[in-house]
């Protein structure tokens, strides 16, 4: 099948548009994911918050479900070298171990299924606020876990910065929707947030 000239029109069709991207600066290139990926992620985020605002709807940890499924079929799909997101090879060579993948698939799994099943106790901007906080933990784990020397002060310092703007940024939407602090919604947001800062490290 590989060796089919179907196989073969679909990894020149993919090295035809890998070819094209790479001919943009790197800059465009930047600006161009960048701003593809704040474009989809608001789109997640407002689906979400419309499903979840939907009166009777209690199955938010469905959702973090079918998110890890949905990356678990579209990663399947790139490595596959599919037609239409053809990388111009065969499929690639897997660089981690396999032993690897459940632990992180795991973490994925808590990380998005308990924010959605938060969103049952506590309202949107609630969860944002928490979620923003992730850049610390992330910290913190790749001390624990020996992939980074210590954080200088200057680091730390420009890490709580940016949680701080996140935060001041999402409690916007405190004066249109009082925050709600349910402690089991905060322990599952607070699960998540842990969770994914693993993802990272």
């Amino acid at each position: 099948i590989l060796n089919s000239p179907a196989s073969k029109n679909a990894n020149n069709m993919g090295s035809l548009l890998g070819n094209k991207i790479d001919a943009f600066p790197r800059t465009i290139q930047f600006i161009t994911l960048a701003l593809s990926v704040f474009f989809f992620f608001g789109i997640h985020n407002v689906l979400q918050e419309a499903m979840i605002n939907t009166e009777g709807f209690t199955f938010g940890v469905m959702l973090g479900w079918m998110e890890v499924l949905g990356v678990t079929l579209c990663s399947g799909l790139e490595r596959s070298s599919l037609p239409f997101i053809g990388n111009g090879e065969a499929k690639k060579q897997m660089v981690a171990p396999i032993c690897a993948y459940p632990l992180l698939t795991l973490c994925l799994l808590m990380s998005s299924s308990l924010a959605s099943w938060s969103l049952n106790y506590i309202n949107f901007p609630t969860k944002v606020v928490f979620r923003s906080c992730k850049l610390l933990p992330t910290m913190l784990l790749a001390v624990v876990m020996g992939n980074s020397k210590r954080f200088t002060v200057i680091e730390i310092g420009s890490a709580m910065a940016v949680c701080a703007g996140l935060i001041t940024f999402a409690a916007g939407d405190w004066s249109l929707s009082k925050p709600q602090f349910h402690p089991f919604g905060l322990t599952l947001v607070t699960l998540s947030v842990f969770a994914d800062a693993v993802l990272p490290n």
